[in-house]
């Protein structure tokens, strides 16, 4: 009991809310109406007492304890001080359960604010056009010029036809699992009546609830079964279903817990608070941020033809989630042709006023998890998605246009996120070439954490970028109507918050990466001596040194991390020296040692993770491949659990779920590491990785070699594919006209190298006599 009330008295101080407390106690005391008070009693009363608790229990005729070793009172109810009050009518109710413990029922008179609920989509998928368009024809939109009311009045009438014609999404609610059946109903209405009986018969119905119990278990078990076979073969049918999301991505990730984390450790107890905290925390703005600078405006020469308009609205999904306003790529491509001069007019109007509509400016902020290893209970582990209207993010690609028109001329090409052409692969093979071609002893990479760079860059500081880059008039006056008098809104937990925003680049608008690029140019175009290197993947920032001694190295270093240091200060963006990494990419030292980072120091360690792929000192990926199969363990895992000899998808659809979900997944810049595999301890690593896959496509036997089930399946051992997808990787660096030939030579020695180990396998030789030739295996269907 000491050890629980310790536990219990730490918990308490965490929490800084109220709080309510239902426990078996499992102690006596006259606080809780006990005949008298013995040693864990007192043990519990020094607890209320020390944490100015209260004990809500009132007298009453029944006991909260009624079982074969007597009848008492040992089940509390605990509250804080300040909302003992509203804590009414305690009472026990005997005889509702099987347990010997007695039901405690209050009432808690607490009053909330309004519900708010999030707006239900419209499903297009049920949707009468017809209707749709009949009722815009018989709208007439009012003849002003101002592009807020215009923007809003298209809105508005598209929003009107949507709800007349369009059915909404069904709200979720508490639906019955898809195993729910009426077998499964009637054997959970026989252990209810079981249970019932146990209380009124006592220890002579304990053989009847058992038996009643395990036959709700059984059928339980098996109800979920069947409900998982069915749905892995119906879903199935379709490569790219259901099926293969789940593959893909897992199961659903879990939602937002109504409780986090603060910084100071304390939890937060109620859901205006966690609401709160995360606003805080997410979308973070202040009055004292830089006020939008004024710029020059010369409006277009020539207003922007319909034909661009409609392959801007064009090039948003249909199925894109929508904004406030609930109008998807879907329906406004339905309602272009009756609203198109309208819309045309709108746009052409915010051209020449260089205006962003207001409209269009408030965000309907969604956050999502950002891994699945992240601590659920941290703000921080959330990113805030922002869902834009969709008639607005069309208007941010002919800005985009604008944009990229003039500053393309005049960017570094050390940006590789968010620019065309240009990939993780290529950022990383830039990378490891100018390490590995430079002449000195030591290579150092310093692999940089920007904390919330996308929420936090200054506005200010961004249209001077912008002005820096060669943007035009136009592309300066939109783009600060753009960020003026933003807002975002967030709903949770029936409770919604309107924030306006001061900084940062909305995630998930079309603006926001290239904006981002924007101000990323000016640390990318700071002259580095000839031994430095700096370059970006989006907000991933690398800065690779050279030098010929350990002091020279960590000189060099501490001197040229100055620059992005410099460069985050004065567009309110903090590295975190914590969070960022030193790794040693040619040269013997030892990890370790530290480098000066302003006031802070960045550590030294054997591998770091950059863009995906964890690179050290070594140069031979062990740790990366290690990773990998950790990592890779569960994807092959639900594979294996999709198929059985007479249920789960097709023969066709399995190989392709295989090739087009886990192939890639593994292969991830294996042009890189694709030498590691070489090794006999790492191929027999990567065997065991794919075996149950291997198992689950060929429905075989668990006891039958992995050599067999490579031969059967028609797929290559694991580490001669990663060869291959090498190869495939390499060829993208070719010429057109010699891919072709690449790739086929690299395929003809992947399959020599496969028969080479198939003849010399001591393992499947009776496989062996009825399928000698695996290359006329790969080609013969089974």
């Amino acid at each position: 009991m000491a050890t629980l009330v310790v536990a219990l008295s730490r918990i308490l101080g965490l929490i800084s809310c109220p709080i309510i407390i239902g426990a078996d106690a499992n102690a006596f005391s006259t606080m809780w109406f006990s005949r008298f008070t013995d040693h864990r009693g007192r043990l519990v009363e020094q607890l209320i007492d020390s944490k100015g608790l209260v004990c809500v229990n009132k007298r009453s005729p029944h006991t909260s304890f009624n079982g074969r070793r007597g009848r008492t009172n040992i089940d509390i109810s605990l509250c804080s001080v300040g909302i003992a009050d509203e804590i009414v009518d305690w009472e026990v109710i005997p005889d509702v359960t099987s347990s010997d413990h007695n039901v405690i029922r209050f009432a808690f008179g607490y009053s909330r604010p309004p519900f708010v609920a999030k707006p239900s989509r419209f499903d297009t998928r049920r949707a009468d056009w017809t209707a749709f368009n009949a009722f815009l024809a018989t709208v007439s939109l009012p003849a002003v010029q101002d592009p807020n009311a215009l923007a809003l009045a298209v809105a508005s009438t598209i929003s009107a036809a949507a709800a007349h014609a369009i059915p909404v999404s069904p709200e979720r609610s508490t639906l019955k699992p898809p195993w729910w059946n009426a077998d499964v109903h009637l054997a959970r209405r026989l252990l209810k009546v079981a249970a019932r009986r146990l209380r009124l018969d006592g220890p002579d119905g304990l053989p009847r609830y058992r038996a009643a119990r395990n036959a709700y278990t059984a059928t339980l078990r098996r109800a979920k079964t069947d409900s998982w076979r069915a749905f892995c073969t119906i879903h199935g049918a379709s490569p790219w279903g259901k099926l293969y999301k789940w593959l893909k991505k897992g199961p659903r990730p879990t939602e937002l817990p109504p409780s986090l984390r603060r910084p100071d450790g304390s939890f937060t107890g109620s859901v205006a608070e966690t609401l709160d905290t995360l606003v805080r925390v997410l979308i973070p703005s202040s009055v004292d941020d830089s006020p939008l600078p004024p710029v020059a405006f010369f409006p277009p020469p020539h207003p922007i033809s319909e034909d661009i308009i409609k392959s801007k609205i064009w090039r948003i999904s249909p199925n894109k989630a929508p904004g406030l306003d609930r109008i998807t790529g879907c329906v406004l491509r339905q309602a272009w042709p009756s609203m198109k001069d309208h819309i045309v007019r709108l746009f052409n109007e915010c051209l020449k006023l260089g205006h962003f509509p207001s409209a269009w400016k408030t965000a309907d902020v969604v956050v999502i998890k950002k891994g699945p290893d992240r601590d659920p209970c941290l703000p921080g582990s959330y990113r805030p998605i922002s869902l834009l209207p969709t008639l607005g993010k069309a208007f941010e690609h002919v800005i985009l246009d604008s944009i990229l028109m003039d500053i393309s001329p005049h960017l570094t090409g050390l940006q590789y996120g968010f620019t065309r052409g240009k990939s993780t692969s290529d950022a990383i093979n830039d990378l490891l070439l100018w390490a590995s071609g430079r002449l000195e002893k030591h290579v150092l990479a310093v692999i940089m954490d920007i904390s919330g760079a996308f929420d936090n860059i200054s506005w200010s500081s961004l249209i001077e970028d912008l002005a820096q880059l060669g943007a035009s008039p136009l592309s300066l006056a939109l783009v600060r109507s753009y960020l003026a008098g933003r807002t975002a809104s967030f709903t949770y937990g029936g409770l919604r918050s309107l924030i306006s925003l001061t900084r940062g680049c909305p995630q998930g608008s079309i603006l926001g990466p290239v904006l981002w690029n924007v101000t990323m140019e000016d640390l990318l175009r700071r002259p580095v001596p000839p031994f430095a290197r700096i370059q970006a993947y989006a907000d991933d920032v690398a800065v690779v040194v050279s030098a010929s001694t350990r002091a020279q190295l960590i000189q060099r270093a501490s001197a040229i991390l100055d620059l992005p240091l410099s460069w985050g200060s004065v567009r309110g963006l903090t590295f975190s020296a914590a969070k960022s990494k030193a790794v040693v990419l040619k040269g013997g030292l030892s990890p370790g040692f530290t480098i000066p980072f302003g006031e802070s120091r960045i550590v030294s360690v054997q591998s770091a993770k950059f863009l995906g792929l964890r690179i050290g000192h070594d140069s031979t990926f062990r740790s990366h491949i290690t990773e990998v199969c950790s990592k890779s363990q569960d994807l092959f895992s639900r594979l294996r659990g999709v198929f059985g000899h007479d249920w789960g998808p097709s023969w066709r659809n399995t190989n392709l779920l295989y090739d087009a979900v886990f192939i890639p997944r593994i292969a991830y810049a294996v042009r890189f590491w694709y030498t590691a595999t070489l090794p006999v301890v790492v191929r027999n690593k990567l065997t065991s990785l794919q075996r149950p896959a291997l198992i689950g496509i060929s429905c075989a036997y668990r006891t039958a070699a992995s050599e067999v089930l490579q031969v059967i399946t028609g797929k290559f051992p694991l580490d001669i594919e990663l060869t291959y997808q090498a190869a495939r990787q390499n060829s993208r660096s070719l010429p057109v006209i010699d891919r072709s030939a690449y790739i086929s030579a690299a395929y003809d020695r992947a399959v020599v190298t496969w028969q080479t180990r198939w003849d010399a396998s001591f393992k499947g030789r009776w496989t062996h006599e009825f399928i000698p030739d695996v290359r006329l295996r790969l080609v013969t269907p089974l």
